[in-house]
């Protein structure tokens, strides 16, 4: 008995040591504590009412909407533990097969991004400084696995960092053995999640198929991966510094115009070895809210190399990548568009029946039509009558013209752009207007076609708006 009783207070002061060495914890701070009823998370929350720090525990419940027999059970276990130690509990319910089937999302992927975001919501809610879980040893093995077989490189391989954000692991360095004897000698009961023995779920395959069949080739396996993966964190650690370096020295922001660039110095770029130039590219991308796969990294790299003057790629983000002679420019000319379909050309062409407010998602913004003169900075006014429905939106052509009001006769749309300080590809933020007859009414958002303006005898207006939508 003694030799147990030491050895589940060992697990507590091993804990409170990681705490202290890796984890910002501090005396009465306010934590989410996610609590499934599993082995884990039941020895976390008892764990942590052990340390003396006086933290305030909301443990958190996340139904998936996956097992509705065992759900109930779970939640007044999860209740009763966290009635146990003091702390308050929350049972949140989350849509996974809907968010899978509307994201085409695997099913443990899907659990996963609504079970963090409730998380999420709940610091918020509740006012609390941090999320923690329940991730250990042997969760940071079969991690490791999943994140091989989706190719995942020495960034993913390094393993669940113990700090993540917000977001606390404090039970990484215990096993999933060490955490059900430290139940069993303290006479605390678990749940046991049927879905864990599901074939059907890729985690459950590695830990029960071949984790197993490659401990037949290394029985240490387990410690083998771990020491690997502490190997590939300390790497990790030094490349992330070095490609920060390169990053400060060849990138700055440009805030001129109505988007901010990030400019790359093709120079300082090409004298980072491939490894660095990889990671810095793929940090702007982030910095910007793009996603890039490996080719995009891969032939920005080249682009800023040896790509020729006046290249552009484009991200299904809508962030525009350009070579101008001596660096290269990341950008939104169109504002920042919620699609991740790969590299694409964007099109414009939308038929306007009649009045109302319609989307333009492929420019971030939104036109609207509507009787009367309208309200909100940059309106457009024209005569009523000189409006035949269905109208055109879509980008100018080359050559096209206009008569600008107050102008002396024609110009060319691209030219007026210019004139007007609108740039290169910024130019397609202000596509034209054409109505039924196939006239241009109006460059939106900056000025109407002569023959379209309101007089003394017009009866009626047309306003047209040009506003930027949020993302």
């Amino acid at each position: 008995m003694l030799e147990k009783t030491i050895y589940y207070k060992m697990i507590t002061l091993k804990v409170k040591n990681i705490i202290k060495e890796k984890l910002p914890l501090k005396s009465g701070d306010k934590i989410i504590v996610g609590v499934s009823g599993g082995a884990d998370s039941i020895a976390l929350l008892h764990i942590l009412t052990e340390l003396n720090l006086d933290l305030q525990l909301i443990a958190i419940y996340i139904d998936h909407g996956l097992r509705p027999d065992e759900i109930p059970q779970e939640i007044s276990f999860v209740k009763g533990q966290a009635g146990a130690v003091g702390a308050e509990f929350e049972s949140i319910s989350v849509d996974v097969l809907a968010l899978k089937n509307c994201d085409k999302l695997s099913t443990e992927d899907a659990a996963r991004r609504l079970r963090y975001q409730a998380f999420a919501e709940a610091r918020e809610r509740y006012g609390a400084k941090y999320i923690m879980v329940a991730h250990n040893a042997d969760d940071q093995v079969e991690e490791f696995f999943i994140r091989l077989l989706r190719g995942s490189g020495r960034r993913g391989l390094s393993g669940m960092p113990y700090q993540n954000g917000l977001l606390l692991r404090p039970l990484l360095s215990l096993t999933k053995a060490d955490l059900l004897l430290y139940l069993q000698e303290r006479g605390i009961d678990h749940c046991e999640d049927s879905s864990n023995r599901e074939p059907c779920y890729l985690r459950n395959r590695i830990r029960l198929d071949l984790l197993p069949r490659l401990e037949e080739y290394n029985p240490s396996l387990r410690r083998t991966i771990l020491n690997t993966s502490s190997i590939l964190e300390s790497e990790e650690d030094f490349l992330e510094k070095s490609a920060r370096e390169l990053f400060n020295r060849s990138t700055r922001i440009n805030r001129e115009g109505k988007l901010p660039k990030t400019e790359l110095d093709c120079r300082s770029f090409s004298g980072g070895h491939q490894a660095l130039q990889r990671r810095v590219i793929e940090l702007i991308c982030w910095q910007m809210d793009a996603q890039p796969s490996f080719t995009h990294i891969e032939n920005i790299c080249r682009l800023a190399t040896e790509g020729t003057s006046a290249k552009t790629l484009q991200l299904g983000s809508g962030l525009r990548v350009k070579k101008e002679i001596s660096q290269v420019v990341f950008h939104y000319p169109l504002g920042r568009i919620a699609t991740r379909q790969g590299e694409r050309e964007i099109r414009l062409e939308r038929r306007i029946d009649g009045e109302g407010i319609f989307a333009i998602p492929e420019l971030n913004r939104q036109l609207t039509i509507s009787t009367g003169e309208g309200a909100g900075e940059g309106r457009l006014l024209v005569d009523r009558e000189k409006i035949n429905f269905p109208l055109l939106l879509r980008f100018h052509r080359a050559g096209e013209k206009f008569h600008p009001l107050g102008a002396p006769g024609r110009k060319k749309v691209s030219r007026f752009l210019t004139d007007k300080k609108v740039h290169g590809e910024d130019k397609q933020l202000y596509p034209v207007l054409i109505n039924g007859d196939g006239n241009i009414i109006a460059i939106v958002g900056l000025a109407i076609a002569a023959q379209f303006k309101k007089t003394e005898t017009s009866k009626q207006l047309i306003s047209i708006g040009w506003q930027e939508t949020t993302t």
